[in-house]
């Protein structure tokens, strides 16, 4: 099976299924590597060590800038700028993220943490990716190595984390149209995949939205 996703980056993210025979079978059990959920309470505030709050490439929310190298959406515009989306400014790229995150609870994405896992991976769970991963390798395309299931997990669990330290919340907390939930979760999606402070301009578009 072959799995490509024009609404995630390029490159790693593209995998192709095979046996885990053939490679060997995955080592490990699945959901608990390198992962420590957040158990505080969800104050409100955002920010971690690896991405602190107001830092990284500021985004100009009337700026003109592509959505892939903002939060990593649609095709390269440089190696396929027919699948690429268009320019838009910084608000709208914010609008973009805001729409099409929302978008995954229509295909089974619950959580905040399910939708790092439908990004990356294209589960629509993290429980539904961690059953896979433990009994599939993978060939990534993009260098034509294999990549194990384990590793698959480690990968994940490593954008978990940085997703729970940042937003200061579980990765179970409920993927809602809410303020408190869609502000930590794209401000850390840009952060996270192209080093963009998306703070103001997301705020501005949340406002336009009605999502206050």
């Amino acid at each position: 099976m072959q799995y490509t996703n024009d609404s995630i980056l390029e490159g790693i993210r593209k995998y192709v299924t095979i046996n885990a025979s053939d490679n060997g079978t995955p080592n490990g059990t699945p959901g608990t590597s390198n992962f420590v959920d957040y158990k505080g309470p969800a104050d409100g505030s955002i920010g971690s060590k690896d991405f602190p709050q107001g830092k990284g490439k500021g985004m100009d929310p009337q700026g003109i800038y592509w959505p892939f190298r903002t939060f990593g959406f649609g095709a390269s515009p440089t190696k396929r700028p027919e699948k690429a989306h268009k320019q838009r400014s910084g608000v709208d790229c914010c609008k973009l993220a805001i729409n099409t995150i929302l978008g995954y609870l229509d295909k089974g994405c619950k959580t905040i943490g399910d939708v790092i896992v439908m990004y990356h991976a294209g589960f629509s769970t993290y429980e539904a990716f961690l059953d896979y991963a433990s009994k599939n390798n993978y060939k990534d395309i993009a260098d034509g190595r294999t990549v194990t299931g384990q590793e698959m997990i480690q990968r994940q669990n490593y954008y978990q984390q940085h997703l729970v330290d940042y937003v200061h919340m579980s990765n179970k907390t409920p993927l809602t149209k809410s303020y408190n939930v869609l502000f930590p979760l794209i401000t850390f999606i840009s952060r996270q995949e192209q080093g963009v402070n998306s703070e103001a301009a997301c705020k501005i578009a949340l406002k336009e939205m009605g999502i206050t």
